[in-house]
């Protein structure tokens, strides 16, 4: 799951092992991030968890890593490059090549390649998540934030 503030997005364990291997990646060959602090903490978070993601249930904490409009706005702009970088790849990557990128356990190796188009959308629904945009189909209101929401409706004087 990806989640901040009031939205949430499923995403399964293996998107999100790519997305910090990758992103990792590209932020050490960023010139543009590579000495923005916090990014680098986050990137430290993500390469000492990804190897713990295959439990169902990972999050690759967005709400404890953009807690300001600052950071989020440099995010959507770290976002936006590294959609471009993986363009920059192709059309997909290997099994191989993932599966050396990634340096998961055996019982974690991927046996197919992976498109680069279903690595952007992901990228997307991180974005999408962040924007509350639930036109993205994997894109949901938190049901405690519906069910305030509702509440706070079902208060209001009817007309």
């Amino acid at each position: 799951m990806i989640s901040h503030d009031d939205y949430w997005a499923h995403a399964h364990d293996s998107e999100q092992i790519l997305y910090m291997s990758l992103a990792s990646e590209f932020l050490d060959s960023s010139h543009e991030f590579q000495n923005v602090a916090w990014l680098q903490e986050w990137k430290a978070y993500w390469l000492d968890h990804k190897n713990t993601h295959a439990n169902g249930c990972s999050d690759i904490q967005l709400s404890r890593f953009l807690p300001t409009i600052d950071r989020i706005e440099l995010f959507r702009h770290f976002l936006h490059k590294y959609e471009l970088w993986l363009q920059q790849l192709g059309v997909e990557i290997s099994a191989h090549e993932i599966n050396r990128k990634t340096d998961m356990p055996r019982r974690l190796k991927y046996v197919e390649s992976c498109r680069i188009a279903d690595l952007v959308a992901f990228a997307t629904t991180i974005e999408d998540v962040l924007n509350g945009n639930v036109q993205n189909a994997r894109v949901h209101l938190k049901p405690e934030v519906a069910q305030q929401r509702a509440a706070g409706d079902s208060q209001k004087p009817r007309t």
